[in-house]
């Protein structure tokens, strides 16, 4: 008996490397010269194995060499072949690691990597009490902004001002309001790893979220109209709520004291219960 549990136990681990093994880069990357050289000449070469960190962190000219001639390990470590610079379904990866990708690829003009990252991946999951702390800007060169704008990739979209005065309403509207990882997140296709739910206060010039384990409240931001000192809101609250929304979380508008903390133990019994009138047919 202790043999054969030893025999399991090797067999094991044996399996994990071997799995582990799969997962890592070629190693013709350590001598890629060759590689890029077999390509330029048209000498036929086996595919390049690569993990999707090292796929996306290809230069440009490495990328155009290798062609086609790539395979990228999925999020379960399945090989995929690449056809026409993209991959026949998208690969799950940390919102941090495609975010970082993406800021490079865009600081450098590389569009094509750009494409790709939002064309053959999406962000992993999240909880919603990790999604809602993502309103905070991002801290991005200027140039990968531009670029991601001009690109198409996102729409340009003014701060917001929810109070009366309409002009300090039109001030805010028409100065370009920060984009928020939020919001890169839920483009990128991240959604929560489960339904959930976040109340919202809605005020001129913030807005706060409460979710189960974490809370948001937007700062604000100061301009000038002439002699007059206006106050924003940084971000575009439309499309901050509307992410959130994409992203599989309700939204429950609140007015200031009217949060209570059983009041997610009582959305929690109305999920359920809608559920299992489901489940039944009801």
């Amino acid at each position: 008996m202790f043999k054969k549990m030893i025999l399991i136990t090797l067999s094991l681990m044996l399996s994990n490397s071997v799995y582990a093994k799969i997962c890592m880069d070629d190693p013709r990357m350590f001598t890629i010269k060759t590689i890029l050289e077999q390509a330029t000449d048209g000498t036929s070469y086996k595919p390049m194995k690569l993990t999707p960190t090292t796929f996306l962190m290809l230069t440009p000219p490495t990328r155009k060499a290798l062609g086609d001639n790539i395979v990228v390990y999925n999020d379960e470590c399945i090989p995929q072949q690449i056809f026409k610079g993209q991959l026949p379904r998208k690969i799950e990866m940390p919102y941090e690691d495609l975010s970082y990708a993406l800021h490079m690829s865009l600081i450098q003009n590389d569009a094509k990597t750009a494409n790709v990252i939002f064309n053959s991946f999406v962000s992993a999951p999240k909880t919603a009490s990790e999604i809602v702390p993502m309103i905070y800007a991002l801290e991005w060169h200027n140039k990968a902004i531009e670029n991601l704008y001009s690109q198409g990739m996102l729409e340009k979209r003014g701060m917001s001002y929810l109070g009366t005065n309409a002009n300090k309403k039109r001030l805010c509207e028409s100065t370009l309001s920060h984009l928020t990882h939020l919001e890169l997140f839920t483009a990128l296709g991240g959604k929560t790893t489960e339904q959930d739910i976040t109340t919202v206060e809605l005020e001129s010039t913030h807005i706060s979220l409460q979710a189960r384990n974490s809370s948001v409240y937007t700062e604000r931001f100061q301009t000038m109209d002439k002699s007059e000192e206006v106050t924003c809101n940084p971000y575009n609250v439309n499309r901050i709520l509307s992410s959130i929304k994409t992203a599989n979380i309700d939204l429950q508008e609140v007015r200031l004291l009217q949060y209570s903390p059983g009041f997610f133990k009582d959305y929690d019994k109305m999920k359920k219960a809608k559920q299992a009138a489901s489940s039944s047919g009801i």
